[in-house]
């Protein structure tokens, strides 16, 4: 089948709920009636994208009650490429820091399932012969390159392997402070930190972005005026 080229409107931050805290009563429609906020009015609602699910179930591309992908948390439904190896930002860019840099994270693939443009992004539930692909500027790690954009799987600069302590990095706050992640959108943190493959805190697509709220825009977790969300962790 010949790929569809589809433009997507939507950020890094991905189809998952894994690490993303739960839907709002907002988003929870009475019977028979679609959701008014929240993910029903956002993108990652597919079938305003023309995607079919069901009885346009919102949840279910990326969401299953039963039969869900082993290996995969939050009852995954989308199709995942788990061979997948990415390259990072440090490969072509800064050294510093390259030894932070340890992989990417489980939500952050998760995400790339379908941003990475190499998995149409209705082949769920199964399927496997989808059509609908994120293409252009929204498509984020094409072809496993994800030297262009934030750094992802990496520490924390300063952390300690648990992350709960923090050594003075000029350049970065110290993301042990309660200001680090505070005043994020609909009880999501501003900013978190995630856990990443080895165990250690660090940065992955959820550090900024919260896939069930687009209150901001682009599902960020804070507003981007004056850079608010940047200097969450930069001190410039």
């Amino acid at each position: 089948m010949r790929k569809s080229s589809w433009v997507w409107a939507i950020p890094c931050a991905a189809l998952i709920g894994v690490l993303a805290p739960a839907m709002t009563a907002g988003d929870i429609p009475s019977q028979g009636v679609p959701g008014t906020t929240g993910v029903s009015l956002s993108p990652h609602n597919l079938s305003r994208a023309g995607v079919q699910a069901g009885n346009g179930e919102v949840c279910l591309p990326c969401h299953t009650s039963h039969n869900a992908q082993a290996g995969q948390p939050a009852l995954w439904n989308h199709r995942v490429n788990t061979g997948m190896a990415y390259s990072l930002y440090n490969t072509t860019h800064s050294t510093r820091f390259r030894s932070n840099y340890v992989g990417l994270d489980t939500a952050s693939k998760l995400c790339l399932s379908c941003h990475d443009g190499a998995i149409a992004v209705d082949s769920f539930s199964g399927m496997t012969s989808g059509s609908h692909f994120v293409t252009g500027t929204k498509a984020v790690g094409q072809n496993g390159d994800l030297g262009s954009v934030h750094p992802v799987g990496l520490r924390y600069p300063g952390s300690s392997f648990d992350g709960k302590t923090w050594r003075p990095t000029p350049g970065y706050n110290d993301p042990t402070s309660p200001r680090f992640s505070a005043e994020g959108v609909g009880g999501n943190k501003g900013v978190q930190l995630i856990d990443l493959a080895d165990g250690s805190k660090g940065v992955g697509c959820l550090s900024c972005h919260s896939s069930h709220n687009n209150t901001n825009g682009r599902f960020l977790r804070t507003d981007m005026k004056y850079s608010f969300l940047c200097l969450k962790c930069h001190d410039t």
